[in-house]
């Protein structure tokens, strides 16, 4: 019991004496604060410049494929949506935007000839360098495994596995040139 009121003493001694060197040097206190904030206010600090970059977006039918593409077509990256279906509702929303920044493709990751011919038009469409890749086609695929069957399991890999390794494999060769011509030692 002693040692309990040791320690509480102590502390109450401690948030006293920190009270006490607070009101002290308040002045210091604040000073040492306004020039701080002066000095983030006057720091010039150092941006992403978006013109020339290029984001490719799978899976952009819906949920966060197509918000992402909306906010990086109105920030102004170049933007390659990928969409499974070209006549989906997405698809048509982002068409209907008009934006000359945003490129709406037919892009099925479980196929490498959707993959490729995206590529032959990410490549042949030069108003920016490819910058990033945003995988974010997928598919969910709820219960008990039990029930499941291997095929589904299957398709599930199909997309959310082999698809974005079919995607990286295939427009890698494009970030890194990139990457070279931004940072060239």
């Amino acid at each position: 019991m002693v040692h309990l009121m040791f320690e509480l003493l102590l502390f109450i001694s401690f948030c006293l004496l920190h009270i006490y060197v607070v009101i002290t040097n308040w002045k210091w206190s604040f000073g040492l604060i306004v020039l701080y904030m002066g000095h983030r206010l006057t720091t010039v600090r150092s941006r992403l410049i978006i013109a020339g970059k290029a984001v490719l977006i799978t899976g952009c039918d819906t949920g966060f494929g197509f918000h992402i593409a909306k906010r990086l077509d109105d920030m102004g990256f170049t933007v390659y949506a990928g969409v499974l279906n070209e006549n989906s509702d997405g698809a048509e929303a982002l068409r209907s935007r008009k934006s000359q920044n945003l490129h709406v493709i037919k892009l099925d990751v479980t196929k490498e000839e959707d993959v490729n011919k995206s590529l032959e038009y990410v490549t042949s469409n030069n108003k920016a360098d490819l910058w990033a890749v945003v995988n974010n086609a997928g598919i969910n695929m709820p219960g008990d495994v039990e029930l499941a069957t291997v095929d589904q399991y299957k398709k599930c890999a199909e997309v959310n596995l082999y698809g974005p390794i079919r995607v990286i494999r295939a427009f890698l060769p494009l970030i890194r040139r990139s990457k070279d011509e931004e940072d060239p030692e």
